[in-house]
């Protein structure tokens, strides 16, 4: 019952700790791993921020500098109105070998008339296009074209704000010639206050001639190639052009707008674009450019670490983290992608929730086994406990039975009573009982000595026939006393490794079990043999009783352990502890088996003197 309650309170406590823990273990660890899993999205929105806040400042900085950029810079050639140089003469544009920030992708100018041009190609003097661009910048200057209609930007204030305030500039052959006539023939007008609405507005004075070759820059290259050619000063186009009426001294006011950004469909994608108005006599440009994509992506690449980056066009969607672009003007917005850091966070995750079954398993193994000590010591104790209650009882049985015979006999030989002539028998029996009463205290004695480990025994080369033999016919009388038919084949030596005494108590043991064990057999018979077995000696002793059950053969050699069901004669079950442990001290073994024709055999082996 003890064992009982200890297990079923042991489990309880293990159930109610180890579940605590498993249950505050596993939701602590599960919430750890979903803030590992949600940690990279959080940060990818913050880094969706802060790139966004970077870029667009990069962009702006971007834009503030190209809106200082002179307007006629965007050509090819151009006449500089602050060089040195004086009458006709154009050089190549700093755009002329491609954009020097590595965000443009293309400038690029859209004339009044429709017509769109990119500083890097010539098509009137291919010569001067630049060569290591050629094939890119004419498919941006084709997928311009083709969206030059969508491209262009009205003027607005600049083109309300133009005014001529001088007589047109001379007219030059080529494109420009018939605009300056059309400026020439508009009446003069006063010119109004500076727009101020128009934040950013530049207003450039440029001289007439200056405007005149910078309309036909190209013109003014082949002219100046066939002077160069001719080595004669040839007069200045404009001279030789030059209308009745003598040129206008008054400089000629050119009114650009600030760069604004605008997404375009571009290579039928979204691009991102500067654009801005720029108001001459000649009418209204477009012009702008156009930023790189593979540039801003290598941009993001750098400084979004290991959560890929991309600027994107249109509203924000659910897929990933993103941040509106900070450009003013601009419906773009920076994306980061969280989903290789996810998948690093939910394998985090699983190691954490691993860890913990790794950590918790075998803990609880351990608690659990714990607790099976603790119920098996309880459960040991409560069997000693029982067993020491047996022991108790059958010592008390086995001693009052020698006793009630030593008290009986002795007080009849002590009194005289009974028949004088059965005085010898009386004597025997008193010894019988005293040798009796001897071996139970010998057993009991050697079993305590077995418990404490000090049981030691001496063994040295001896003859284990001359042991045997004393030991039978010390008990000889008490057995044929008590009715037992004694069958002996000992040979006249067997020489042995052994400790006499021990031999002694053991062969003693072997044969008071066999006559206990025997009484209720038809043939009540001991046989004790002793034979030569390899390099050792076997000492057998054999009965015809009914045999060691199967079930107890396993621990029949255990301290308290009975060879009988319940209702076989009394004893303490330490005997053939007790022989066995004296056995194996000398070096050898005590083995039992059946005997032919029924009953039980037990083997003393001895190992070679």
């Amino acid at each position: 019952m003890r064992t009982l309650w200890a297990a079923l309170l042991s489990g309880a406590a293990l159930a109610a700790v180890l579940g605590g823990w498993f249950a505050t273990g596993r939701r602590s660890a599960s919430a750890e791993a979903a803030a590992l899993a949600a940690a990279p999205s959080a940060e990818a929105g913050r880094r969706a921020a802060l790139l966004a806040a970077e870029l667009g400042a990069r962009l702006e900085e971007l834009r503030a500098t190209e809106d200082q950029r002179p307007y006629y810079e965007y050509q090819n050639l151009y006449h500089d109105p602050r060089g040195a140089s004086e009458g006709q003469s154009v050089v190549p544009s700093p755009l002329a070998r491609g954009p020097a920030d590595p965000l443009i992708a293309v400038h690029f100018q859209i004339a009044p008339d429709g017509r769109v041009t990119v500083p890097t190609i010539n098509e009137e003097v291919p010569e001067l296009s630049a060569p290591g661009r050629l094939q890119r910048d004419r498919r941006a200057l084709a997928a311009l074209r083709a969206r030059a209609a969508d491209l262009r930007v009205g003027a607005g204030a600049a083109a309300a704000s133009l005014q001529a305030r001088a007589d047109p500039p001379p007219a030059l052959a080529g494109p420009a010639g018939p605009s300056a006539r059309h400026a020439a023939q508009q009446p003069a007008q006063q010119s109004p206050e500076p727009p101020s609405q128009q934040q950013g507005q530049q207003v450039q004075a440029i001289d007439p001639a200056v405007y005149a070759q910078n309309a036909a820059p190209n013109q003014v290259y082949r002219d100046v190639q066939a002077q160069q050619r001719s080595g004669k000063r040839a007069a200045p186009a404009a001279a030789r052009r030059a209308p009745a009426a003598p040129p206008s001294p008054d400089p000629i006011d050119v009114r650009i707008d600030p760069l604004g950004w605008r997404t375009a469909s571009l290579d039928g994608g979204p691009r991102l674009m500067a654009l801005r108005a720029v108001a001459t006599p000649d009418g209204t440009l477009t012009q702008g450019f156009a930023v790189a994509p593979e540039a801003i992506g290598a941009w993001l690449a750098q400084r979004a670490g290991d959560m890929p980056a991309a600027l994107l066009a249109g509203a924000p969607d659910d897929a990933r983290p993103s941040a509106p672009l900070a450009v003013a003007g601009s419906a773009w917005r920076v994306a980061v992608d969280p989903g290789p850091a996810v998948a690093r966070a939910h394998a985090d995750g699983d190691a954490i929730r691993r860890g913990f079954l790794w950590r918790f398993v075998p803990s609880a193994a351990l608690a659990l086994l714990c607790g099976a000590l603790v119920v098996a010591l309880v459960a040991r104790a409560d069997r000693l406990a029982r067993q020491r209650s047996d022991f108790a009882a059958a010592a008390a049985h086995e001693l009052r039975t020698p006793l009630a015979g030593l008290a009986l006999y002795g007080d009849m030989l002590a009194d005289g009573l009974g028949d004088p002539e059965r005085r010898a028998d009386y004597a025997r029996r008193v010894a019988d009982e005293a040798a009796r009463l001897g071996r139970v205290v010998g057993n009991v004695l050697g079993f305590t000595q077995l418990e404490r480990r000090g049981l030691t025994v001496s063994p040295r080369p001896g003859d284990a026939a001359q042991a045997a033999r004393e030991a039978l016919e010390r008990m000889r009388p008490a057995l044929e006393h008590a009715g037992m038919a004694v069958a002996a084949d000992i040979p006249e030596r067997a020489p042995a490794r052994l400790d006499a005494d021990a031999v002694a108590r053991i062969v003693q043991n072997l044969v008071d079990n066999a006559e206990k064990y025997s009484r209720g057999a038809a043939v009540r018979e001991v046989a004790l043999t002793v034979r030569a077995d390899g390099d050792g000696v076997v000492i057998d002793v054999a009965d015809r009783g009914p045999g060691v059950a199967r079930e107890l053969g396993r621990r029949l050699f255990r301290p308290f352990a009975r060879g009988a069901c319940d209702g076989g004669p009394a004893g303490l079950g330490l005997g053939l502890a007790m022989a066995r442990a004296l056995a194996r001290a000398m070096g050898g073994d005590l083995v039992h088996g059946a005997r032919d024709g029924g009953g039980a055999v037990f083997s003393l082996r001895l190992p070679a003197a």
